[in-house]
């Protein structure tokens, strides 16, 4: 689905705008549905049929993570919900979310450096930033899992381009902060954009956990766009 329906419409959405305006041509934001069967936790079955047939025999039965579609949109509301959910739909609205079947990763840029994603002034997921490359802040980084889903096995740094998506950037995750961050964690991401350009690309980011069953869990954030022009 991202390859075939996503990709291809973020980089249509990267073309020159015919106005000149300095903004993005268009933005598709990634949106996980709600329709999960199942008790999206774990389900014990019963092996009814060995029990119809041979009464005497204990009943079987296995335990699985059972929930097919399970795949949420988690949004970005620092301010809350709002008093009628309005900060919910703004950020539906605004691309301000991921989407997860457990982990969370978000990113974003601390323009005024004062650590935290919150003000105004900070450019996060699903907004835009026009700068020159040598005067990109640090990408800062915000993650966390829990037991069932395991620690953070890979983050990786995607940049797109019109023309494509170029190879990933794997983000070094410590193994003493695989459940969670801690906080923000920098990232220079002027190597991953090749160079200034005139033209827009956009940043967005993939995580990946693993539990103790082996089980895989995966977050994926929209983007931000970022046009990092020359000096």
């Amino acid at each position: 689905g991202i390859k075939l329906g996503w990709q291809p419409l973020l980089q249509r959405g990267l073309q020159p705008r015919s106005d000149g305006t300095n903004v993005p041509l268009f933005k598709t934001f990634l949106a996980a549905g709600s329709d999960a069967h199942g008790d999206l936790n774990y389900e014990a079955t019963m092996d009814v049929t060995d029990f119809l047939s041979k009464a005497s025999r204990a009943l079987n039965g296995y335990a699985e993570d059972n929930a097919l579609g399970r795949i949420f949109t988690v949004v970005y509301a620092p301010q809350g919900e709002g008093a009628r959910g309005e900060n919910i739909l703004r950020a539906l609205h605004d691309g301000q979310s991921v989407a997860s079947n457990g982990p969370l990763l978000i990113a974003g840029f601390d323009r005024n450096s004062n650590g935290s994603l919150d003000d105004s002034e900070d450019v996060g997921i699903g907004q835009d930033i026009s700068i020159p490359l040598t005067s990109i802040p640090p990408l800062q980084l915000l993650w966390v899992s829990n037991e069932e889903f395991g620690p953070f096995q890979s983050i990786r740094l995607v940049v797109g381009t019109s023309t494509g998506e170029l190879p990933p950037v794997e983000v070094p995750v410590p193994s003493a902060k695989g459940l969670s961050s801690g906080g923000l964690v920098p990232v220079d991401i002027r190597p991953a954009l090749k160079g200034g350009s005139p033209e827009w690309k956009y940043i967005r980011l993939e995580g990946r956990t693993l539990n103790t069953a082996k089980e895989e869990f995966r977050c994926y954030t929209n983007p931000i766009w970022i046009k990092a022009t020359g000096e």
